[in-house]
């Protein structure tokens, strides 16, 4: 004789946290989101309440101190003067439904309900692993171009007298005044003077393009400039610069590591995941647009 599965049980999702999810993405992206990017909108609000029904259900509030801690401390807000202790305070938490409806409680035990299902099949890795792992993935250890330069600045609000005062600059720089030394010539530049080991997107957000676009292809030993940005002028001497390499393995393991466990934990969560939305109707509730 054949028996029914039982039936799932209902998680409930909110219409209201879906459209907010879809607010903020139009807040960001200065158009609403389309109807593919509305359903994984809507799917990512339906996994967090997976992950928050199973961090409850696995009593995963009732372990963490950081939750214990914070409703106590909600509850003698709410009922100061009170001689209760943090036991019994977190205990009449419980009972208002407060670790189901506090938005922190809510974030922590997602989190760490996901952290958990992450880590569940994670294994010690052998090095043969590591090596393996770094042969197969070449490019994700690359490090791109990097440099030292000295700079030199001179601010914007030197006005009218800016162009001027750069080809005066210019050619004290290039009558072979030390690079090391040539800040004192400029302006303080809240980046400072020096580059040390710098890769063309951190000189590019710290001194502008044409900053990061000339130190990237002209021959070192000489002075480059001037290279105006948004503060005014620069002037560059760049010193070494080191082309992009993968580096060997004994420099890159940590990072190997790191992505070899980044891999297994995804993978994890995502098998996790699975088993939970089929244990589980996802439904919405709310007035829907």
């Amino acid at each position: 004789m054949a028996f029914a599965a039982p039936p799932r049980a209902i998680v409930w999702v909110n219409v209201a946290e879906v459209e907010a999810r879809a607010a903020a993405w139009q807040a960001q992206h200065g158009a609403p989101p389309s109807p593919a990017l509305h359903s994984a909108l809507t799917r990512a609000a339906g996994d967090e309440a997976l992950l928050f029904h199973e961090a409850l259900a696995r009593g995963l509030h009732e372990i963490d101190p950081v939750v214990r801690s914070g409703l106590a401390r909600n509850m003698r807000f709410l009922h100061p003067g009170g001689g209760a202790s943090d036991a019994a305070l977190y205990q009449r938490a419980l009972t208002l439904g407060l670790h189901k409806s506090d938005p922190l409680v809510r974030r922590r035990l997602i989190e760490r309900m996901r952290r958990r299902l992450s880590a569940a099949e994670l294994e010690p890795v052998s090095p043969a692993a590591l090596r393996a792992h770094y042969r197969a993935h070449p490019q994700r250890w690359r490090q791109p171009a990097r440099c030292d330069a000295s700079l030199v600045f001179l601010s914007a609000q030197r006005g009218a007298k800016l162009e001027a005062d750069g080809k005066r600059l210019l050619a004290k720089l290039r009558g072979g005044f030390p690079p090391e030394r040539a800040f004192t010539l400029g302006d303080p530049f809240l980046h400072g003077a020096q580059l040390r080991g710098a890769a063309q997107p951190r000189i590019a957000a710290r001194f502008g393009n044409q900053v990061a676009a000339a130190l990237a292809t002209a021959p070192p030993g000489r002075w480059l400039g001037p290279l105006p940005s948004p503060y005014g002028l620069h002037f560059a001497w760049l010193h070494r610069r080191a082309p992009a390499a993968i580096p060997p393995f004994e420099q890159a393991a940590p990072r190997v590591l790191a992505d070899w466990r980044g891999e297994r934990e995804r993978a994890a969560l995502h098998r996790a995941m699975q088993q939970l939305r089929a244990r589980y109707q996802i439904r919405l509730r709310g007035p829907q647009k």
